[in-house]
């Protein structure tokens, strides 16, 4: 295959974090033509469609524009003096790869059209340009990249975007992200006098990138790295149990890998200290078939003094079994079986069921995602021990030591 002759000084192009862009509020469009009549000729055009039309005379004063300010679509002159319409989009694709760039030609060479389409050429326009024609690719073109442009900022806000990276480039946005890790806390309570029990810590991060636990904890297994997030976590906890009253309980997520830390074990390890008011809570989402000698794990982590809790039961698959492996001292009601409770009998059975055997086991139970007062009225007339939910209390940052100390049930069992 032929290729255009290189351009005789390389245009330093920097690259453009499109993932930064806002809607626009007016399409744009950059057209690219060495000759001023056709720029005057398509900017009549396009403009009776609304659409900000802005040119260039060249391929370095349009990649000038481009990396300046954000466009739709780009419509260019295939034969161009200096950088040829190839280069002028091998270039653009440096910035954006799926920016619309259409090319204006009147005789295409297979070669060259072979290259423009293994760069991701959009379409052709032939010459002469029929002005309907043009309108409506540019249009199009312009509404389809306005919806990529939505898709990327939906998946940045979940954490897929970073997520579905190679893995190089998802290892630094996980490296970045655990140097903005934080803690909150979310207050549990008694359903019967309100009284504050305990405190769930729950991680949070700063980062764009994996912006939520779900993502960073997605990030962390793909890339093999769920005990170090563990043991940044369990140091930041660490960290805030002096602001937390001494006779508070303070409940901490523990990935089932994390069981597998040795460090975790260790008398000297950030939380062994206070030991005797952590709640471990293994979340029963994930199965824990690859944890071996889980009984004896357990029961090493009670010799240091740790409270165990199963947490989100009744959103997995193997309740009975994550109980009977176990055997917590505390379990956690998923959200999904007390939303509207106070409307579903089902639900009020289940919970029933749930909460007379764990008394007959001596194990306490909190019901999660206590939202409503109907919710939490019946949730305590079922019987549960404790409650947190955002009716009780949303996550928030611990700066300053809470006040109002509660007595604690759980620790008087």
């Amino acid at each position: 295959m032929s290729s255009t002759p290189p351009v005789a000084a390389p245009v330093p192009i920097p690259v453009v974090d499109v993932l930064d862009t806002q809607p626009f509020a007016r399409a744009s469009a950059l057209v690219v033509d060495d000759d001023d009549a056709v720029l005057r000729a398509h900017r009549r055009t396009l403009q009776i469609t609304g659409m900000e039309v802005i040119t260039a005379s060249n391929g370095v004063e349009a990649l000038r524009l481009l990396v300046s300010r954000k466009f739709d679509v780009v419509v260019s002159d295939m034969a161009m003096p200096g950088m040829s319409g190839v280069e002028f989009l091998r270039h653009v694709r440096m910035l954006d790869a799926e920016l619309p760039v259409l090319f204006v030609t009147g005789e295409a060479s297979l070669e060259t059209a072979i290259d423009a389409v293994e760069l991701g050429a959009t379409r052709y326009v032939s010459k002469p340009v029929d002005p309907d024609e043009l309108r409506a690719s540019v249009t199009s073109s312009a509404r389809l990249y306005r919806s990529v442009l939505r898709n990327r900022e939906l998946a940045a806000q979940s954490g897929l975007g970073a997520l579905l990276r190679g893995e190089p480039a998802l290892a630094g946005a996980f490296d970045r992200a655990l140097s903005t890790v934080y803690m909150v806390a979310q207050p549990i309570v008694s359903p019967q006098s309100g009284a504050r029990v305990a405190w769930e810590l729950l991680v949070r991060t700063r980062s764009h990138e994996l912006p939520h636990p779900g993502a960073l904890f997605g990030a962390a297994e793909r890339l093999d790295r769920v005990l170090e997030l563990g043991r940044v976590i369990r140091s930041a906890i660490a960290r805030l149990l002096p602001l937390i009253p001494g006779d508070e309980l303070v409940f901490c997520n523990l990935h089932p890998d994390e069981l597998l830390d040795e460090t975790l074990y260790t008398a000297d390890s950030p939380l062994a200290a206070e030991a005797y008011r952590i709640v471990l809570e293994v979340t029963e989402r994930t199965a824990l078939d690859h944890v071996t000698s889980i009984g004896e794990r357990v029961a090493s982590l009670r010799a240091l003094g740790y409270r165990i809790a199963i947490d989100d039961l009744g959103a997995g698959y193997a309740a009975l079994s994550a109980l009977v492996a176990i055997r917590p001292d505390v379990v956690k009601l998923d959200m999904s079986l007390v939303r509207g409770v106070e409307r579903d009998e089902v639900r009020r059975g289940v919970i029933t069921s749930v909460v007379s055997m764990c008394r007959e086991l001596g194990i306490w139970t909190v019901a999660e995602g206590i939202e409503t007062e109907p919710e939490l009225a019946v949730i305590g007339e079922l019987g549960c021990d404790l409650v947190q939910g955002y009716l009780i209390g949303k996550p928030t940052r611990i700066d300053v030591a809470p006040h109002g100390a509660a007595s604690n049930p759980v620790g008087a069992r």
